[in-house]
């Protein structure tokens, strides 16, 4: 799948080698009792068999949640996450779940999605318009009346896990 710069990455190394001298002697006893066949000693070097490294991102849920970040900033990122959005769908990217805890915000304000759980080829769903329900189920919840495929997608019902909260939510309309 083309990435466009919106899904985390994440790089693995093998044999990592690190001064030991830059480990607290604590953290070096704690890796090495905790995991003791990835952490390993050599002369004057920590060495890691396997080590994982991405970008630092905060869940974009905790990030527009918190008061000590600037409504400016707040707000950039409940528009970005619409782009972020838009951007893998014009890529082919269907991330299946859109809820805010998928997708996390950078340093600079950038959003990305990192929970890769329910990615799939977008052109493999069906967009389907939600139709007016029948006179006979109108207080019937759509489950119980309308027929779904598995690969169908109603956007007016199945999105509403846009949950940009309130205080965001009309800047993030404006643009989505």
């Amino acid at each position: 799948m083309d990435r466009v710069g919106r899904m985390l990455d994440v790089m693995t190394f093998h044999n990592l080698r690190f001064l030991r001298s830059d480990f607290d002697e604590g953290l070096l006893e704690e890796l090495i009792r905790e995991a003791p066949s990835n952490v390993r000693i050599e002369d004057n070097h920590v060495v890691f068999r396997y080590l994982y490294a991405s970008r630092q991102l905060t869940p974009l849920d905790v990030y527009l949640m918190d008061a000590k970040v600037p409504r400016e900033a707040r707000v950039a990122a409940a528009v970005d996450y619409g782009y972020a959005i838009k951007d893998l769908a014009a890529a082919g990217t269907f991330a299946g779940d859109y809820t805010p805890k998928n997708f996390g915000v950078n340093r600079l304000g950038r959003v990305f999605l990192y929970d890769y759980d329910d990615l799939d080829d977008l052109v493999r769903w069906n967009f389907r318009s939600l139709p007016e329900p029948p006179w006979w189920a109108e207080t019937l919840p759509y489950d119980d009346w309308l027929s779904k495929g598995e690969w169908d997608v109603f956007p007016g019902h199945d999105f509403r896990v846009f949950t940009v909260p309130a205080r965001e939510g009309d800047s993030f309309l404006k643009y989505h």
